[in-house]
């Protein structure tokens, strides 16, 4: 049983008080006289009182004394917590969300072993599912609804709590965009209509999405998983590049150590999200091998960036922060060289564009012009040196022949129109749709302008759009034609402000990583769970992901975070979804016979939004409604609203089932022994 106005206890003196007056009442002593009306004033004069006397029973004190008690227990607000309590259709809503593995300390741990033993929140979650399912669930049926990239709805209207525990454990966390608004539509459309359903919803509250607005007909419970963490220091980024030819030498002091030069530079961008300084070793490795050290000490709140010189080249960095805090998924990135000793090479056809040149350039592409001749058409360059092809304005014409043919291809291929090609077309003005492709990452455009567009060649009919203008022309598209990579522009850029926004050299740097990625090296860095478009060995009939241990050299075969690749037409889909948990991958490719083709590196991420654990996210908004606790009341119950948008404030709900007051019975006994009370006092009975 529970109180939910303890602070009443004091007027159960009143009890006190009734007996105190039944002690101090006046009793007569009962004298033989001869006749009472001669009598009547000597009685008076010499009427006995005695106050302090001892307690008869009557049944008036008894009853009394049983009303005040049922008044005080009744101010007391008592409640119980009975099982069976749940709906006839529990949906239990668990948040498998990055910050749901923040390690929270156990509220009821046992021995000191016991508390020295972080829980994480997304078990805290399942433990608390599995427990409200069988305290208070028990002849319910169960569905699970994971929120993970997209909704999943791993067990629908099951009655076997062995299946909901099979199901629980079978949950895994994901480390990438979650869709929050998603899993909530679907978990009222599920159970909309339905008079005997709930909704539970386990989670932490740290939401980055706008959830608002969003309307339930069943009664909705969310239950607030862990409190307060010790606070979370993570990575924001992290990136390495190689250094300009003029920085690679070493310094006077460093050459007569006998330091070898290098040609690294890596930055890293850190935050403490928590409330409290943090003092930390950050540590890049090189290939596994511990390369150079930085501390840094992080005021609450603080972001800085963190920079390492001259490191030696490498396949790939780790960077590593030696704290221990709420969080470790975020403590751990990889990266790999923008631009290494092995730089691009690029042929360029076409009469140059000075933005183009620049920005290849600081995407590490080393630019081979080719010329001229009389002829009217261009020389053909060494197709052995060359990692993609770029043609910037080039007529038919003037690529003509069959070892230019042959050299299209073979090599990746980006060809922009000339501008008298362009000037057929019309002006495109944002807003552009972009699609969701490795070239847009990070790209916008909402302020570029195109003079004139043209309709892009017969090659690009089999590509994927990458940019949209608004009427639906096609601006951009890229895709495989043939078994190599290749963009197609619409526009020239001559005829475009693109060149001269920030953004411009950021795509050319996400096309050339995208065109000649197939040559091998690394994809990257990726967030947990995404969908990446990758440049596949036409030869490929399978593929598979592979983590690796932090030491750059051992696989660890991960089942929960190794997918299985996706396949098309019998051959590996160049569409792959990403492994769900942060870490260091390996893509690689097979023919028929099993012999690999290629391997490349990706490094995959949390997603940033998550790391700041201890966010809370005010949903329901706290508005008054009918029917909802305010105060006191509202604390530590459950936020319930039918029938409509959900305003209540949610609170963590309390273990153990859902309190049925008994208010309403002890005003009604209490009525009762009023009505008996006065009928004793009318009637004058006493035992």
């Amino acid at each position: 049983m529970e109180f939910a106005s303890l602070g009443s206890l004091w007027l159960f003196l009143s009890l006190l008080l009734i007996v105190i007056l039944y002690l101090l009442k006046r009793r007569y002593i009962d004298t033989p006289v001869s006749s009472h009306l001669l009598w009547q004033r000597v009685l008076r004069e010499q009427e006995a009182n005695r106050p302090w006397q001892r307690l008869r029973r009557q049944l008036l004190l008894w009853l009394q004394l049983l009303a005040a008690a049922l008044l005080v227990f009744g101010l007391l607000q008592p409640s119980v917590r009975t099982a069976g309590q749940a709906k006839a259709h529990v949906l239990f809503v668990l948040d498998a969300s990055a910050s749901m593995q923040t390690e929270d300390e156990p509220v009821n741990a046992g021995d000191e072993a016991e508390r020295e033993k972080p829980v994480s929140r997304f078990e805290q979650a399942k433990a608390a599912i599995a427990r409200y399912a069988r305290d208070e669930a028990a002849s319910s049926e169960y569905s699970l609804l994971v929120l993970r990239s997209q909704p999943e709805l791993v067990l629908q209207r099951q009655a076997g709590i062995t299946d909901l525990q099979a199901a629980l454990g079978g949950a895994q966390p994901f480390y990438g965009h979650a869709a929050y608004r998603e899993t909530l539509s679907l978990a009222s459309a599920l159970t909309r209509g339905d008079a005997e359903a709930e909704v539970r919803i386990y989670t932490d509250q740290q939401w980055p999405e706008n959830v608002a607005g969003l309307r339930f007909d069943a009664p909705v419970h969310v239950e607030r998983i862990g409190g307060a963490s010790t606070g979370n220091v993570g990575i924001v980024q992290f990136g390495v590049k190689a250094l300009a030819s003029g920085e690679t030498a070493s310094s006077a002091a460093a050459t007569s150590e006998g330091a070898s030069a290098s040609s690294q530079r890596a930055v890293a961008v850190l935050k403490n999200w928590g409330t409290t300084p943090a003092d930390l070793d950050a540590v890049i490795y090189a290939d596994g091998q511990a390369e150079a050290l930085r501390r840094v000490t992080l005021q609450p709140g603080e972001q800085q960036p963190v920079y390492w010189e001259r490191l030696r080249g490498a396949d790939v960095y780790r960077l590593e922060l030696d704290i221990r805090d709420a969080l470790s998924a975020d403590n751990t990135a990889f990266a790999f060289a923008a631009a290494g000793t092995q730089r691009k090479r690029a042929a360029y056809v076409g009469a140059g564009n000075l933005f183009l040149d620049k920005a290849l350039a600081l995407a590490g592409v080393d630019v081979l012009r080719t010329q001229k001749g009389a002829d009217g058409v261009y020389a053909t360059p060494a197709s052995d040196k060359l990692d993609l092809v770029v043609l910037d304005g080039v007529a038919p014409a003037e690529i003509a022949g069959e070892n230019w043919q042959r050299l299209l291809a073979a090599k990746p291929l980006w060809r922009l129109p000339t501008s008298a090609q362009a000037a057929d077309g019309v002006a495109a003005s944002p807003p552009f749709a972009l699609a969701d492709h490795p070239i847009n990452r990070y790209l916008r455009l909402d302020d570029v302008h195109i003079a004139a567009v043209q309709k892009l060649s017969a090659v690009a009919a089999d590509l994927t759009p990458l940019i949209t203008a608004a009427d639906g022309r096609l601006l951009a598209a890229a895709g495989l034609s043939g078994d190599q990579p290749r963009l197609e522009f619409a526009f020239a850029l001559a005829q475009s402000d693109l060149p001269l926004r920030p953004e411009f050299p950021v795509l050319v740097q996400n096309a050339v990583a995208w065109l000649t990625a197939q040559a091998g090296g690394s994809l990257g860095q990726a967030l947990a769970g995404e969908r990446l478009t990758l440049a596949v060995r036409p030869e490929a009939v399978s593929a598979e992901w592979t983590a690796v241990a932090a030491d750059v050299a051992v696989p660890m075969a991960i089942a929960m975070a190794s997918p299985p690749t996706e396949a098309a037409d019998g051959a590996v889909s160049p569409l792959q979804t990403v492994p769900s948990v942060p870490g260091l991958y390996r893509f690689t490719e097979r023919d028929a016979s099993g012999a690999e083709l290629q391997k490349r590196w990706l490094a995959v991420a949390m997603d940033p939004r998550e790391a700041d654990v201890d966010a809370r996210t005010a949903w329901p908004p706290a508005e008054p409604s009918a029917g909802t606790a305010s105060g006191a009341e509202a604390a530590g119950s459950d936020a319930v609203q039918s029938g409509g948008p959900v305003a209540a404030q949610p609170q963590p709900a309390a273990a153990g089932g859902r309190g049925v007051p008994l208010t309403p019975w002890i005003t009604a006994v209490l009525l009762l022994v009023l009505i008996g009370e006065w009928e004793v006092y009318r009637r004058g009975h006493a035992i």
